[in-house]
This record gives structure tokens, sequence and C-alpha cells, in this order.
């Protein structure tokens, strides 16, 4: 069977708008189950609500679309993994802690297990490129909570599993590569940003390591790389311009909003220092790109781009 290459169209744009939407309402579902029912009765209702996607999914390959089918395979993943979830914590093995790289705890990383399992079960069965992520993303939490337990040592780990991934991804078919690349430069950025971002010599590492992203984007032909090597670059810009004017700025990492605010004391002459700083970064950004746009290889005239996923 070939893999399912959605190529971007309106249609593609509707399937995959329809099946998120249905996926968020799946999660608000099955948190609302977990909130007003015992254990057993969200395990009860995490396994019917998982019988349902899985059923629609194979109903949708079977009548032959097969784009619609991947997209509910992945959902019914996330309803199959709350089911085993639900399943852990019924038996008293599950311990989700606060979150993930807090250590060795065997119902988590049995669960990350199944999970992994379950996402190639179901992307040899519906060659799916979406399915990949799972793979990669809880394959990259797995390694990390095996061997750390938080901190600068899990920031590490997760910079050097990010590394193997990037290395994987670019061995791998193209399609399937794309979100291996999505969730390694995810940890080797994540990593990197948890272990310097206060000092300036540690924000002008991160603006280098924004640059090595580019390179990667430019010599793999991957956008992701791109997309994430803007964003450490935004944060480190911001950081300075921060510092050189009087303006507050707002970063994912000490704020809500990627929007400059103005402080207090910010003066006409700090607006204008921030507002051409953020507009050099602008022409940065549009430099980078050009750059980029120049080592692409030529393409065949009418020749359209698929969708990754």
């Amino acid at each position: 069977m070939d893999i399912v290459r959605a190529r971007w169209s309106s249609s593609s744009f509707l399937l995959y708008a329809g099946a998120f939407v249905v996926l968020f309402a799946v999660v608000a579902l099955l948190g609302d189950l977990s909130s007003t029912h015992s254990d057993g009765g969200f395990f009860g209702w995490s396994a019917l609500v998982f019988a349902v996607l899985a059923v629609v999914a194979l109903v949708f390959e079977t009548v032959g679309h097969r784009v619609v089918a991947g997209l509910f395979a992945f959902i019914s993943l996330i309803a199959f993994s709350v089911f085993v979830g639900a399943f852990e914590d019924l038996i008293g093995i599950l311990d989700a802690g606060d979150g993930p790289f807090e250590g060795f705890r065997w119902g988590l990383l049995l669960l990350e297990l199944v999970i992994i399992t379950a996402s190639l079960i179901l992307l040899a069965r519906f060659q799916f490129p979406l399915l990949v992520l799972p793979v990669a993303f809880i394959s990259w939490l797995f390694v990390v909570d095996l061997v750390s337990g938080g901190g600068d040592w899990s920031a590490i780990v997760s910079i050097v599993v990010g590394f193997f991934l990037l290395l994987v991804g670019a061995g791998m078919d193209r399609i399937y590569g794309f979100w291996v690349h999505v969730v390694a430069g995810l940890a080797i950025g994540g990593g990197f940003l948890y272990l310097w971002h206060s000092a300036n010599w540690e924000w002008i590492l991160i603006a280098i390591i924004a640059l090595f992203y580019f390179l990667l984007a430019g010599g793999l032909d991957r956008s992701s790389y791109a997309v994430l090597g803007t964003i450490g670059l935004y944060l480190a810009w911001s950081h300075f311009v921060d510092k050189w004017t009087d303006t507050s700025v707002s970063t994912p990492l000490y704020g809500e909003s990627l929007t400059p605010e103005l402080s207090e004391q910010s003066g006409s002459s700090s607006v204008w220092g921030a507002a051409l700083l953020y507009a050099l970064y602008g022409f940065v950004i549009l430099g980078i790109g050009l750059w980029l746009e120049r080592r692409r290889p030529p393409t065949v005239s009418g020749e359209s781009s698929p969708a990754s996923a």
C-alpha cells in the first residue's frame, strides 16, 4: 500500500480542519468524563470512545477515503492512549506526576511503550504520515524519562535524542521524515532553551543555534527548522530589545504574548528604538528567506508540493 499523500487543496484543508475539530471535541469529552466518573466508569467510557473512533477509521478505509481514515486513526490513537492510561490508573500503577521528565516511573514508561507500539501498528496499517508524530514524540519522552530525572540532565539528554532523531529523519523517506524532523527540532531547541535563557552570552548562543537551524533548513530543505529558527532568533532578539530599550517584551518564556508591550517608564524614544529593532529583525528574516530561496533546487514547471501529513 502506498503512502497517503494529501496534496494541499481546499478539500484537504477541510478534511484536516474537520478532523481536528473532532479531536478537540473528543479530548473535551474525555476530560469531562474523567472528572465526573469513578476510575472504573471512566475506563469503560474511554473504551467506548476508542471503539467508536476505531470503527469510524475502518469504515472510511473500507470505502476508500484513506486521508480521512488516517486522520481518524490518529484520533483513535489519542483515545486509545487515554484508555490505556485509564486502565493503569484503575489498577494503581500509573504515576503521571506533574508532567514528563521527572525520572523513572515504570507505569508511565509502560504507557509510553504501548503508545509507540500502537502508533507503529497503525502506521503500518494506514500508511498515514501524521502517525509518525506520536512515534517520534513519545520516543523522545520515553528516552528522557528512562535515563534522567529532570533539570539540566534531562535537557542534555533531550538534545542528544534530538540529534539522533535528526539523523534518523535525514535517512527516512522524505514524507515520513517530516514529523521526525519536527520533533528533533523541538527536542534540541527546547533543551538548549532550558539550559540557556538568562545571561546575555546564553542568548547569543541561542541566536547562534537559531542560525544553525536556518542552515539545516537550507541543507535538508526542511521548513520546520526555518520555523523553529525564526522563533529562537525572535526570543534572543527580544531579550536584547528589552535590555537596550525601556520596553518590556513578553515572550513565551516570560509572558503570554509575542507582542512587545511598553513598560510604564517607556518614552517615545524607547518606542522608536524598539520598533526599529524589530523592523531590523524582520529584514534579517527576509534576508535569510531570500538566501534560502536561492539555495532551493529548481522545481519542474507545474509541479505541486504534497502535504507532509
